[in-house]
């Protein structure tokens, strides 16, 4: 049995509160003959096909045949719910001020220099021998 601890139950609230009120969502209605017949949030709302074809109109999805409107028509509302956070500008560099920063960079942190490799053992020099050891142990088979 898996144990749930109340403080992943908050959590799990406030995730699921925080993704609601970021999200927005459209909400599509259908008009016939000027009358709300149909609405939808997710997803387009249905024809009513069978009231405009009772009296004998041209449905939205119908094509028309004397080029007059149909007697249906589709509306789109978009909420969106967080209009009150204010949109941030990336701010941006010419090309004279990065190249500033590159040499600045360059210049007074030669660690985070991406060309600069540095090779500690390149100018190691090894002690001189004053006894060969390995040949001093060696034992030779005559």
């Amino acid at each position: 049995m898996v144990k749930i601890k109340s403080y992943q139950i908050v959590a799990f609230a406030l995730a699921t509160l925080m993704f609601c009120t970021s999200v927005g969502f459209t909400i599509d209605m259908h008009f016939c003959q000027g009358n709300l017949a149909a609405v939808s949030v997710f997803g387009e709302a249905t024809c009513c096909k069978n009231a405009c074809v009772a009296n004998k109109k041209a449905c939205c999805q119908l094509p028309v045949e004397n080029g007059t409107k149909g007697c249906c028509e589709n509306t789109s509302i978009d909420v969106q719910l967080d209009t009150d956070i204010p949109q941030v500008e990336t701010p941006t560099l010419s090309k004279s001020q990065i190249q500033f920063v590159v040499a600045f960079v360059t210049t007074y942190f030669p660690q985070y220099n991406p060309t600069t490799s540095i090779v500690k053992y390149q100018n190691y020099k090894p002690p001189l021998l004053i006894r060969d050891i390995p040949v001093l142990i060696q034992s030779f088979l005559c």
